[in-house]
């Protein structure tokens, strides 16, 4: 199988011996770029991501975000019924995050947490 612009190739219980392609990532250190040069007073920023699936995205991501000086505020979530309760803790309480940097995984990136997202 030969995929082209997809967030994962193994997600699905698919074996990586049958297929080939191109991933859509970009680096978390030229996304962290272009977000700082867009939002330039952003300081803290809150996180979404499944720990099931996004584990090696989001130690990218605090690598970039400790080498540029800014502080990741995780909102952890293995299940999109426990999506809200991750982001109210990151966007609610006394130190609200500046932006939010969403996980490309199928846990945030579906139609049920999408609105979730965008109401935030």
């Amino acid at each position: 199988m030969v995929y082209a612009r997809v967030l994962s190739n193994v997600e699905g219980g698919r074996s990586t011996d049958d297929l080939t392609g191109v991933r859509q990532l970009v680096p978390a250190s030229s996304q962290l770029r272009l977000l700082l040069r867009i939002a330039p007073r952003t300081h803290r920023i809150g996180v979404p991501f499944d720990p099931d699936r996004s584990t090696t995205w989001i130690t990218e991501v605090e690598r970039a975000a400790k080498a540029a000086g800014v502080e990741v505020v995780r909102a952890a979530a293995s299940d999109k019924s426990n999506a809200a309760e991750a982001l109210a803790k990151v966007t609610g309480g006394a130190e609200p995050v500046d932006a939010l940097w969403v996980a490309p995984d199928r846990t945030w990136i579906n139609p049920d947490t999408v609105p979730l997202l965008l109401r935030t």
